[in-house]
């Protein structure tokens, strides 16, 4: 274990902390999954901590040009940190054009994670990214807590409506942790490169914050029924895989909690079982009408 890692990448509340900088994307940089990483600083203290961590940890930093149409106060200034001074250079330049191929490319993203986002992205009133993400997935079998990026709203806020929502699915989550292992959106469900540079991840985060790494294994490993960004169901309980499909044995809804009717949640709450399709569509108990499109995601501890 490295010490100046364990200085940054710790449970200890007391320690230095970039405010803005996600414990995933740091230790993306630790496992050599990621050279490059994004994120924000936000007054002169922040400053100051990103700056020590970066010399501690021998990163190397450019400060990029703040949107204009940004306006928070202290002002959240952009930022890349990272190992590769030619591969920092590159997401320099692309994030200077708006190029959402090669900015993925350069933040080392698989090639097929940014194509599929680019897809998703070039669709005209497209739906929610995790409905692109499903459709490309194979249904029929558990998906690894590992891929899990429901609560990753990063590229996903792209309307007013969204961002506006937002805050209310913060306050009605303060103080849980949701937050991935995996750093970027995966191509599907099925995508062996990032279930492997996840799975890498994890395993850093495991050593450095165990209990941390624990609890957000845990968090993720539960099935949901997804409608949209902030309407989605996560079921206390687990997927278990039988002939045609698999039964859901849960305790009702639990945290993340989304901005889902209070109808629909009462429903859940009443049911113990479901039974899923092999196709992912819920075999409705009695007296219980799901209301559609949804998809099933059966995300397990595996």
């Amino acid at each position: 274990m490295d010490a100046k890692v364990k200085k940054y990448l710790t449970e200890d509340p007391r320690a230095p902390r970039c405010r803005h900088l996600r414990f995933d994307d740091l230790a993306s940089l630790v496992a050599g999954v990621k050279s490059v990483v994004y994120t924000n600083i936000s007054g002169g203290a922040d400053a100051q901590a990103l700056e020590a961590m970066c010399c501690d940890l021998k990163l190397q930093k450019i400060v990029l040009e703040r949107r204009a149409d940004s306006e928070s106060e202290p002002p959240i200034v952009p930022v890349l940190i990272g190992t590769d001074t030619v591969r920092l250079r590159a997401a320099c330049r692309s994030y200077a054009h708006g190029e959402s191929a090669s900015w993925g490319a350069a933040l080392d993203y698989p090639e097929c994670c940014v194509e599929s986002f680019t897809r998703w992205e070039r669709q005209p009133r497209h739906k929610d990214l995790i409905h692109h993400i499903w459709a490309n997935s194979r249904p029929g079998a558990p998906i690894s807590f590992l891929m899990n990026n429901v609560c990753n709203f990063h590229s996903r806020l792209r309307d007013v409506a969204s961002r506006a929502a937002f805050p209310s699915f913060q306050a009605r989550n303060q103080g849980f942790d949701w937050e991935s292992f995996l750093p970027w959106h995966p191509c599907s469900y099925s995508c062996r490169r990032s279930l492997g540079r996840s799975r890498r991840v994890y395993e850093v985060l495991k050593l450095y914050m165990p209990h941390m790494a624990a609890f957000r294994r845990k968090a993720l490993s539960k099935p949901m029924i997804f409608w949209d960004q902030f309407q989605f169901a996560v079921l206390d309980g687990s997927c278990l895989k039988v002939p045609g499909g698999l039964v859901v044995s849960y305790r009702g809804v639990c945290q993340p909690r989304s901005l889902i009717s209070g109808r629909i949640e009462r429903a859940l709450n009443r049911q113990e079982l479901l039974k899923v399709s092999a196709g992912g569509t819920i075999v409705e108990p009695r007296g219980m009408a799901m209301p559609g499109p949804y998809v099933f995601l059966p995300f397990a501890a595996a």
